[in-house]
């Protein structure tokens, strides 16, 4: 069941380099999104039914995929499969990604293979 009350607010939308990416590794991200060709909205802020508060770091709206940077510069707490569940419930939301290799080589693999897998290419 979708909660009844659910926020998703976009503090930004990629345009050109990710200037508003704290970490290099979502700099890697940004970078290996915009050279697949995959429109994203960066740091979106969710809220749903006022009780459960996120911010997702890339959301690719077409897909309904989240991805997170979850590396040592990351979000500073390993992810909860619940809250994963949770955020999976906010309509259009297919699958998150979890992240935490550092190397744009690496983070390249795993997206391009995730990316695959939800018959994107």
């Amino acid at each position: 069941m979708v909660p009844k009350k659910t926020t998703v607010m976009i503090e930004n939308e990629s345009e050109g380099f990710c200037e508003e990416c704290p970490t290099i590794q979502e700099h890697y991200i940004a970078n290996i999104l915009d050279s697949l060709g995959q429109w994203n909205q960066k740091r979106v802020a969710v809220n749903i039914s006022d009780v459960h508060f996120y911010t997702w770091d890339f959301l690719l709206v077409d897909i309904g995929l989240v991805i997170q940077a979850d590396g040592v510069n990351g979000h500073g707490t390993r992810y909860s499969l619940t809250d994963d569940v949770v955020q999976c419930r906010v309509e259009g939301i297919k699958s998150i990604l979890h992240l935490e290799d550092e190397t744009e080589e690496a983070l390249r693999k795993i997206i391009v293979k995730a990316l695959d897998s939800m018959s994107v290419f």
